[in-house]
């Protein structure tokens, strides 16, 4: 554009910002600086907040046992909040004097620049920071305006953007919802680490307006390892400039092709790459004691090996920080399954049976006999590891108590394996999971042999006493059955 344009280092981060736009009129945000205010006990996010757990005093009855780390913690302080101006008027004030110090780090680092246009860039995805410095910058009645660059913006991004937040991506610019971008959303984790510095997570600017920061929670070899990526990276983007020009970096062409080596790097991980990049420790974001590396799965296996193609593709960062990189640790076939259908090349039910091997059937007993009348039906649905998860609610509240179940494997011919039974009985307030595996029964037209049931043309039957397991509350009752099974037809 024949401009001259000065860059520099900007500061910025949603811990930083979002709790600093807290105003008696508009506590919108308030939830999420809660979520951004890290710290193992309430105490701590309350500080955060400018506030004491004496402060809490006539809000809630007993101050000394609340928890807002608790089940409906932080919606009960939300409510606390809306009830009691006291609460309200000290974190106006406490956020006040984080803008202040905010705004004098931006003044400090723009000069003059504050009454001009200053262009962001970062990974992206939605514009959280830049939505919320603008709506800052604009009650503070300072003249800036602000174009933010990204690689990526999402669906949230594009609610900002309707709202008039000047965001722009570099890659699938009119979309929004493209492959990639969904794929970044999902794991971003990989690509910011790849981008970082040697500091810590930045927390909050001091009245001075100086940068202070969390912790560093990596060691000394990710560190190392990062450079060392990062220094490739920069040599990579160099050579592709020298040798095919600074055009080539906007067209079509090359961007479709950078995007497919970001993608598959995501989803096709080497094991080398597994065992360095997936070892890194996720630097500090909402839960500091959150200490897991990127390819840690936090969830029981046994969920993913029964739980077939859906839950192999729908790990939440919860549970995994890099879902493929955990995936192909614990199986390939999980792993390339998971890809597959993350890459959009198939649909999950591709890799299930469907519908193809039937239903089970569940008979209720309630004391006088099983009756048919009341069954129910389940599908047998098994993926392409030949295993199955069925969670289905066989009784709803009501007087009646089950004292038995029989639950029929159709025919033909099958081998078969139940290898967890589980009753879960819900009340109005109380849940009880009780493991009955070994309370399963299977009839005489069952061969045993190794660990391993066949069943005949007939099917099988297994019968489930629940005299013994049933609590004494009102409850609904739920059957979780985790199984494997092999049709015999097609094979002999």
């Amino acid at each position: 554009m024949g401009r001259g344009v000065e860059s520099g280092e900007l500061w910025l981060s949603r811990r930083a910002v979002v709790r600093a736009a807290l105003w008696s009129d508009d506590l919108s945000l308030l939830p999420h600086a809660v979520s951004y205010c890290p710290g193992p006990s309430s105490d701590d996010v309350l500080e955060q907040l400018g506030l004491s757990r004496s402060d809490l005093a006539g809000v809630f009855q007993d101050t000394n046992l609340f928890d807002i780390h608790a089940p409906g913690g932080v919606q009960a302080f939300l409510t606390g909040v809306s009830r009691s101006s006291d609460l309200r008027d000290k974190i106006v004030k406490y956020s006040e004097r984080r803008r202040a110090a905010l705004m004098t780090y931006l003044q400090g680092v723009l000069g003059n620049g504050v009454g001009g246009r200053i262009i962001l860039l970062d990974l992206g995805y939605a514009g959280t920071i830049q939505t919320v410095l603008q709506k800052i910058l604009q009650r503070e009645d300072k003249p800036l305006s602000l174009t933010g660059l990204y690689i990526a913006i999402n669906s949230k991004g594009r609610e900002n953007v309707r709202a008039g937040v000047d965001l722009r991506a570099l890659i699938c610019a009119e979309g929004f919802e493209s492959g990639l971008t969904q794929l970044l959303e999902r794991t971003p984790d990989i690509l910011e680490h790849a981008c970082m510095c040697l500091d810590g997570s930045l927390d909050m600017f001091s009245d001075a307006g100086a940068p202070e920061f969390l912790p560093s929670q990596r060691p000394a070899s990710q560190i190392a390892q990062m450079e060392s990526m990062q220094s490739g990276i920069l040599a990579g983007a160099i050579a592709i400039v020298e040798t095919l020009g600074e055009d080539c970096l906007s067209s079509p062409a090359f961007l479709d092709h950078a995007s497919e080596i970001v993608k598959q790097a995501m989803l096709c991980p080497t094991v080398e790459e597994i065992d360095t990049v997936g070892s890194w420790l996720h630097e500090a974001n909402f839960d500091l004691a959150d200490q897991r590396a990127l390819a840690d799965l936090r969830i029981d296996p046994k969920t993913l090996e029964f739980g077939g193609p859906q839950a192999w593709s729908n790990l939440g960062r919860h549970e995994a920080y890099w879902p493929q990189a955990a995936l192909s640790k614990l199986n390939t076939t999980l792993a390339n399954t998971a890809a597959a259908v993350a890459d959009g090349c198939v649909q999950s039910e591709v890799f299930s049976s469907g519908s193809a091997l039937g239903s089970l059937s569940i008979v209720p007993d309630f004391g006088v006999g099983f009756e048919e009348r009341r069954t129910m039906f389940a599908p047998l649905s098994v993926s392409v590891l030949g295993r199955g998860e069925i969670q289905v609610q066989i009784k709803d509240f009501g007087p009646q108590a089950y004292q038995a179940i029989q639950i029929y494997w159709p025919g033909p011919g099958s081998v078969l394996s139940a290898d967890q039974c589980a009753i879960i009985y819900r009340g109005e307030t109380e849940q009880s999971v009780i493991d009955v595996t070994s309370e399963l029964v299977f009839g005489e037209s069952v061969n045993h042999q190794r660990g391993v049931m066949i069943a005949g043309p007939d099917g099988a039957i297994a019968t489930l006493d629940l005299k013994a397991s049933m609590p004494a509350w009102p409850h609904t009752l739920d059957l979780l059955l985790r199984f494997k099974f092999l049709r015999l037809e097609q094979i002999f």
